[in-house]
């Protein structure tokens, strides 16, 4: 959330249901959506972001039965704001490409996470140049390919995980040739084992 400021108190707090989806949207104050259980993808204009749970008690009573009191509830909505800041919970932050051939070469990634697309078949999809597809991923993302993809598939691995999928399953479905390679991948970014994840997903 950006720096100068500060989450206020807001009426319209509600329960999204599993599988649940908020269209684009802005708010005058911050906009927290929190994941007590299972996993959200937050899409912004520049990019989509896996967020794991956090600050689990005080947002649940936020959520479930907030102070009528509006300075009772700006306070909380302050510690709240205090609590996000100091957070050092890694996050899975996928780049969203603006570049029309970009968001094809995305979408055939997102469509197959597992399937091993060559440079050769992604340029051609996105009807330009092996140099130009490079320069344009390094450019736009900030990223190699390989790092990309890697993004994306731990994003799509994420969910799988909280919909209850094994972690040699999900390793297999989204690329990884063996579970330990897709271990070392989500333990390298998370800091922790996917099997410890997704406990943390389950309901309390």
């Amino acid at each position: 959330m950006p720096a100068s400021r500060r989450l206020g108190p807001h009426p319209g707090m509600r329960l999204l249901a599993r599988g649940a989806r908020v269209n684009w949207h802005a708010h005058e104050h911050d906009h927290v959506v929190y994941p007590a259980a299972g996993v959200i993808s937050v899409l912004t204009v520049t990019a989509a972001c896996s967020v794991p749970p956090l600050l689990r008690e005080l947002l649940a009573v936020l959520a479930a039965a907030p102070p009528a009191d509006l300075h009772e509830r700006a306070r909380l909505f302050a510690v709240v704001d205090d609590l996000l800041r100091a957070d050092t919970t890694p996050v899975l932050t996928l780049p969203q490409p603006g570049d029309p051939r970009l968001m094809t070469v995305a979408d055939r990634l997102e469509a197959d996470p597992a399937a091993e697309h060559s440079l050769a078949i992604l340029t051609a999809a996105a009807g330009t140049s092996p140099r130009t597809l490079t320069r344009l991923i390094d450019r736009e993302l900030g990223l190699t390919l390989p790092q990309w993809r890697t993004q994306l598939r731990l994003a799509h691995s994420l969910l799988l995980l909280a919909d209850g999928q094994p972690v040699t399953t999900t390793a297999h479905r989204c690329g990884w040739r063996n579970a330990s390679s897709y271990i070392t991948a989500f333990r390298t970014l998370f800091d922790t084992a996917p099997a410890a994840d997704q406990r943390s997903a389950s309901p309390p």
